[in-house]
């Protein structure tokens, strides 16, 4: 009887741990930008998707917009934006008065083993609008 029960954790132990496994990155470090409105602070991996989340930075009053053709590079291989959340994709996005916003980007999943992207967000474009 306590081999059957000490087998029976046992596959419960193997079973959650077959589960999805999620790497979260940190403040990931950025060898280059070519602009300082959009910072990424986190980046989670998982099988289903990889989640950038995303601090904008620019003059409150006018706007921002990131489209639906925004991808990540890696390996030589585009992995498309997916969705988003706290900002409309392919929408004017009003900056408040503080001048910063955050948001979530999802995009397809990177592979496992992936040691570096590329962020290319069309932000198409930036406009000196204001509200």
């Amino acid at each position: 009887m306590k081999t059957k029960s000490i087998l029976i954790l046992w596959l419960i132990f193997m079973a959650i741990s077959a589960q999805t496994q999620t790497k979260v990155v940190e403040l990931p470090n950025v060898t280059f930008a070519n602009s300082r409105t959009l910072e990424i602070s986190k980046v989670t991996l998982s099988d289903t998707e990889t989640v950038l989340d995303v601090g904008a930075f620019f003059t409150p009053g006018w706007w921002i917009r990131v489209v639906s053709d925004t991808y990540l590079l890696a390996d030589g291989k585009k992995y498309m934006i997916r969705s988003s959340n706290g900002i409309e994709l392919d929408s004017l996005f009003w900056m408040p008065k503080s001048g910063e916003a955050s948001f979530k980007l999802i995009f397809e999943p990177l592979p496992k083993n992936t040691q570096s992207f590329d962020f290319i967000p069309d932000l198409s474009p930036l406009k000196l609008v204001r509200s």
